[in-house]
This record gives C-alpha cells, sequence and structure tokens, in this order.
C-alpha cells in the first residue's frame, strides 16, 4: 500500500497538556504496541503514521494500510483526526478518500481513550466485516468533501440522509453525522480485546 501522505491542514500547535499526554502515550506503545499496529517513528510530534496489518481469518488478513493521525490543540478533550491514508480498505464504514465512520471519532469521543484503543476499535471494525464494499454515498461524500478534511472538520458532517438499516445491531449506533450506522467501538472494545488476539470469529457489524 502506499505511504504518501496527505498535506496537514492549517492547525494549531499542541497545548502543554496535549504534549505531556502524546509523550506518555507514544513510551506506552513503545513498552507494549497493540497487536498488528506499528508507528512510524517521526519527529512530528502532532501527526502520527501508523501501519496497520489485517488481522487473520478475517477478509483483511495480512493486507496492508495505513493511518494518519492528527492531534488537535487541546487533545485529548477533543478527538483526533484519524483517515486512512489512500488507497483505504473496501468497508461500509471507510470511504475512498480515507474518512471512516467510526462513533468515537466524533460524538462519543473520550478524553479516557488512547491512540492505542482507537487503533484496537478500527481493527475491530474491519475484522467484523462480512464484505468488502464502499459506504452506499461514498461518490457524493468524497465530491462534496472541502479540501478532503475529515467530516468532523465540516460543517453538517457525513452527509445528513435518512439510513435505510431499520434495526440496530448491537454494534452499531446511528451518529448524527452519519447516512448509515456508525461502527459503535465503545461497546465492541472490550470484547475485540479477547477475540483478536484468539482471531476467533467477530459479530457481524452490518
Amino acid at each position: 500500500m502506499t505511504s504518501s501522505t496527505s498535506a496537514p491542514s492549517r492547525k494549531h500547535a499542541l497545548s502543554k497538556i496535549a504534549c505531556n499526554r502524546l509523550q506518555k502515550e507514544l513510551v506506552e506503545w513503545q513498552v507494549s504496541p497493540p497487536a498488528g499496529f506499528k508507528h512510524k517513528v517521526t519527529d512530528n510530534l502532532q501527526r502520527w503514521i501508523i501501519e496497520l496489518v489485517g488481522a487473520a481469518g478475517t477478509l483483511y488478513a495480512n493486507e496492508t494500510y495505513q493511518l494518519q493521525v492528527d492531534f488537535p490543540e487541546h487533545y485529548p478533550m477533543e478527538a483526533p483526526q484519524v483517515v486512512f491514508v489512500p488507497p483505504a480498505p473496501l468497508h461500509p464504514h471507510i470511504y475512498s478518500n480515507g474518512h471512516i465512520c467510526l462513533d468515537i471519532l466524533y460524538d462519543s469521543w473520550s478524553p479516557a481513550m488512547t491512540v492505542s484503543s482507537v487503533c484496537i476499535s478500527i481493527l475491530s471494525m474491519l475484522s467484523s466485516s462480512t464484505v468488502k464494499q464502499r459506504p452506499e454515498d461514498n461518490d457524493r461524500h468524497v465530491r462534496n468533501c472541502k479540501n478532503g478534511r475529515s467530516p468532523r472538520r465540516q460543517d453538517g458532517g457525513f452527509m445528513m440522509t435518512k439510513c435505510r438499516f431499520e434495526n440496530h445491531h448491537p454494534f452499531l449506533c446511528y451518529s448524527s453525522i452519519c447516512c448509515s450506522p456508525c461502527f459503535t467501538a465503545a461497546a465492541f472494545f472490550n470484547y475485540a480485546q479477547v477475540c483478536l488476539p484468539l482471531q476467533t470469529t467477530f459479530p457481524t457489524a452490518i
């Protein structure tokens, strides 16, 4: 997969609290990195490039992708912007421009979350998929994106249309910023910690 990244968007320098938090997370990552991930070391604390390898026994087994994580000035009080560096994996909740429809990156973000927990949630989302396909509104979403920025940075967020799904899945939620059920990592996180190492069957996301 490509290792290129998009140009950084205009942003403020990290606050002292954000710097201290990220340095702590970086040390913890180096001591105990999440399985399936590798942090590509650079001198830019505000942007992390992370390599992801699909879990064995899933549709994405041994496939390699890259995540770009940009931290806002007031992290962790604000969620990081996390996108796949194109080409992004084919997934019902991942747009072709790399944007990810995952609730903890938007409405359900908590300062208690870390880069590691976000990575595990994204891998869980990939591992639970039973189909490789783009979101139904992929073309419209990409066409309407402003400067390639994450929907969290745009007015209105993801395309605001009524979802075609009628029933909630235990690990899905309907987010106000998404036209389809966002994958809910909060409920899935503890489950994934057990399932990922064992490479067992994941519940179906869609």
